[in-house]
């Protein structure tokens, strides 16, 4: 098993609300070119954003229920692509 570091609820929703914001500033660029940039990717990377529903031994977050609820909330606030990208992502994982 992985070592991992325990994040909780708030600390998840916190990142995903600061790389939404982050990544707001490129919405403008993600409409004209029909996606998301590569920015707002690395900004939903380095959140953890895409590790929310790995399992624990993996290295990932296993969040539950509530908090993607509340990451994709907070993601789409900004940008609804931002939102429905991560929560597609999390279908596999």
């Amino acid at each position: 098993m992985l070592a991992r570091d325990v994040v909780g609820q708030e600390e998840l929703v916190g990142r995903a609300g600061e790389a939404a914001r982050a990544a707001g500033a490129f919405v403008g660029w993600s409409d004209r070119h029909g996606r998301l940039a590569d920015e707002q990717i690395g900004l939903l990377a380095e959140a953890g954003i895409f590790r929310l529903r790995v399992p624990a031994r993996f290295g990932g977050f296993e969040a539950d229920t509530s908090t993607l609820v509340r990451v994709g909330a907070e993601l789409g606030a900004v940008d609804g692509s931002l939102g429905w990208t991560a929560q597609v992502y999390w279908i596999p994982t």
